[in-house]
Formats: structure tokens, sequence, C-alpha cells
């Protein structure tokens, strides 16, 4: 017997659980069946407050009911969330209409509190006529206003700056399955940070690839989300005002939005799941 194991239950339970990540409480849980059932076991307010600490938006009323119907609530969706998606050439045909939830938050790297949160919901129709597939946000979400704040970047260097500190996460929750997976986690660095000449503007770019499951495109497409900052007049302050979402294959085409969508469907329903970034 260890002298952790000697502590109160309702010590570990109130004073020490609670102060532990998200990836520490699931790697605990395997020391033993006595933290297992602490930790897993009727303990759904931990992995609550875990998963709104990390995904703030979380706290949106109508996501918590969605995600209260996952097989174990809480920890289930951070078990599918937090860790990066490794993405698989494997194909599950969707429903005929089936909806997603994409959640994005933009933060500084070791801040929790972001300075852009946005919630978007796709709802897809086979019957829906082929457009490109592209999200849009911009200042607030379909279930109102989320919280955003200004960053101080000084001019000189603010392109250096904000690559090396601006982080994006993208979690994609499939409301029919039950799934969710991350598409980008708050570790990833940007591919590009860009200022745009005679504007205030600078746009900050993140890129990943994925099976295109298509013969229409290449075998691989890009996802590409942009995010652009804007310098509050002459001061230091920076404010992320705007975010876009595109998806193209190799060769710049773009990828319908029927497909688009059952390419993210596909990332959640088989993609490896990894301990950690790239």
């Amino acid at each position: 017997m260890n002298n952790f194991s000697r502590l109160c239950p309702d010590i570990i339970l109130t004073h020490i659980l609670p102060r532990l990540g998200g990836e520490t409480l699931i790697m605990l849980s395997s020391v033993s069946s006595e933290f297992r059932h602490m930790i897993c076991n009727d303990n759904e307010d931990l992995w609550w407050n875990t998963c709104t600490s990390t995904w703030p938006s979380l706290l949106c009323i109508p996501i918590q009911k969605i995600i209260s119907k996952f097989f174990s609530g809480y920890r289930s969706f951070f078990s599918d969330a937090f860790p990066a998606i490794h993405h698989r050439n494997h194909y599950t045909p969707p429903p005929q209409e089936y909806s997603f939830i994409c959640l994005f938050h933009v933060c500084l790297q070791g801040e929790r509190e972001p300075l852009f949160a946005s919630i978007d919901l796709n709802i897809i129709k086979e019957c829906y006529p082929d457009v490109p597939y592209k999200v849009y946000s911009k200042y607030d979400s379909p279930w109102g206003n989320l919280n955003f704040k200004y960053m101080h970047v000084k001019e000189e260097g603010c392109e250096e700056y904000l690559k090396e500190n601006l982080r994006l996460s993208w979690v994609v929750i499939e409301t029919h399955q039950k799934r969710a997976g991350s598409l980008f986690c708050s570790s990833v660095k940007p591919v590009s940070v860009e200022h745009v000449s005679a504007s205030l503007e600078t746009k900050v770019v993140y890129e990943t690839m994925m099976p295109g499951l298509s013969e229409d495109y290449t075998e691989m497409v890009k996802c590409k989300v942009k995010v652009t900052c804007h310098r509050k007049g002459g001061d230091d302050g920076f404010y992320v005002n705007n975010l876009e979402l595109q998806m193209k294959d190799m060769n710049g085409k773009s990828v319908w939005e029927k497909h688009g969508t059952k390419v993210l469907l596909n990332v959640i329903e088989n993609g490896e799941r990894k301990k950690k970034e790239r």
C-alpha cells in the first residue's frame, strides 16, 4: 500500500482529482481498481468540469443535452475528443440524414480562456444540392454570443508571436452515433501567418490532411482553417474577429458539402486516437 492510497477517499475525490487534467485522470484510472471506480463510476461532475474547462463552449445548454446522451457522458466525450486523430482511409456510409456540430476555440498557448469561440451546426441530407464545403464564423454562434477578449501584441514581431502562441482547437460532435473527435488540438502551431497589406488584419492558417473518400478528388484532401485577427486602431490590442473553414483536394478543387461532411464523419468514426500530437 502506498501513501496516496491511505488518504481518505473524500479528500481524493474533492481536493485531488478535480485538480488533475483529463489525460492524467485517464492514466490514473488504470493504476488500480479503486482509482478506476473513483474516476470512472458515478463521477460525472468531475468529467463535466474537465471538459468545460478544456472547451468552454460546452457550457452551451443544447451542447450539454447532446453530450448527456453519450454512452458514458462527458467521460466518453473526453476520451473521444481529447486525443489527436490519426486519419485512416476507411469508409462507413453515413445515414441519409445526419448532423454534426463543430466547436472552435482560439486561444493563446497556456491559457484556457479563449480569445474566440464559435459553434457551428450542420444538418446534411442526401438531397441537398452540391455546394463547396465552407464554414464561416464571425462574432457569434447560432446559439448566442460567446466570450471574446483582446490580446496585446505589439506590431513589431506580431507575425512571429502569433505563429508561436496562437492555438486552435476544433472538435466535431456527431449527433447520430454520439461520437466526437478533435481535428486540431490546442498544441498545434499554425502553418503560416500573413499580415494583409494596407489593412489592420492578420491571417493565421491551420491545415490538416484527411482521406478524400471519392473518385472525384485526390486520395487526400486538405482542410484549412483561416483565423483572422484584427488590430484595434493604432494600439497593441488584437482580437479574433473571423474564422473560415475550407476543404479542397490536392489539385485545388473544392470538396462538395455532402462529400466534405462524409470526410469528417469518417475521421470521427474510423480515425485512431493518439495520445500526443505529432
